[in-house]
């Protein structure tokens, strides 16, 4: 398998940056099943309730258990329908809709698909 695209090859032989290049995809090119991580806590800003997400579930699940009503359309990291503000941690990025310039930032991520590399991640919710 190629890491790039036929089109992303092309783009870039026209001098096109990552950031210019629209990507679809109509299936996960990666599992987006959950691993075997551990658990992390999410800090919702505007209410200061801690959450625990645990490894089997993603940051929408817990979310929407609780109460909360969480945009999602794809639930696979595809859409960007999810994406919210993270004020501080670190993300483990696990969607397709970002691009690495984005993802570097770690300043936004994906609530459906999406983890955390640190213990706590605190959102702009």
């Amino acid at each position: 398998m190629f890491p790039c695209s036929y089109l992303e090859v092309r783009a870039k032989q026209f001098g096109w940056s990552d950031d210019c290049v629209h990507k679809e995809a109509f299936s996960a090119a990666h599992s987006v099943a959950h691993d075997n991580q551990g658990a992390f806590e999410i800090e919702l800003r505007s209410t200061g309730a801690v959450y625990l997400v645990p490894a089997d579930k993603f940051i929408a699940n817990v979310l929407a258990e609780a109460g909360m009503d969480v945009p999602v359309s794809c639930e696979q990291g595809m859409c960007g329908a999810c994406i919210t503000r993270v004020l501080s941690g670190q993300p483990e990025h696990l969607d397709m809709v970002l691009t690495e310039t984005e993802r570097a930032l770690n300043n936004q991520m994906t609530l459906c698909c999406s983890r955390s590399l640190s213990d706590r991640l605190v959102l702009n919710l």
